[in-house]
């Protein structure tokens, strides 16, 4: 169980979904809309609110650390 897979684990499935496509498997938004079935403009709204959460997850995850 890694420090990225906790992460993850903190976004919505939705989200998680388009978040591991798009950065980990570096697809387009339409390859994800395709994949999903979901329409392109969600796709986008999708992950740029699972980017917005993971950034804000990873400095309270860096906070958390330099306190200890």
């Amino acid at each position: 169980f890694t420090l990225v897979q906790g992460l993850l684990e903190q976004l919505s499935e939705e989200q998680r979904t388009v978040f591991v496509l798009a950065e980990f498997e570096e697809l387009t938004l339409r390859e994800i809309s395709d994949i999903t079935g979901v329409n392109a403009n969600t796709v986008s709204s999708r992950l740029r609110l699972a980017r917005q959460r993971f950034e804000t997850l990873v400095q309270h995850r860096r906070s958390r650390e330099r306190v200890s």
